[in-house]
């Protein structure tokens, strides 16, 4: 939540893109392989639908390629209400 606030109150939003989105998807594919591999390790994973353990490898790669779009969709929603909030800011200087 606070990310959001900061977000909103501080963070310019002049000069972002739809191009912009798929450089912010390495984060969470860089963390799906930790939490699999730590995961295989430990034999603790942070959420239960990657649980490979109980889940197995196919149903969590299955969740993992129904997150990504979801995932993209948010960063498109980022972009969507930066460019609201930046054509906003330029009409009313």
């Amino acid at each position: 939540m606070r990310f959001l606030i900061y977000w909103f109150a501080f963070v310019p939003k002049d000069g972002l893109s739809y191009k912009n989105i798929l450089p912010w998807l390495w984060y969470p594919l860089i963390y799906f392989v930790y939490v699999l591999i730590r995961g295989a390790i430990s034999g603790n994973y942070p959420y239960p639908f990657l649980n490979v353990a109980k889940s197995g490898y196919p149903q969590v790669m299955l969740n993992a390629l129904i997150l990504a779009p979801l995932m993209w969709g948010l960063g498109a929603l980022f972009v969507l209400v930066a460019r609201y909030l930046s054509s906003r800011d330029n009409i009313n200087p």
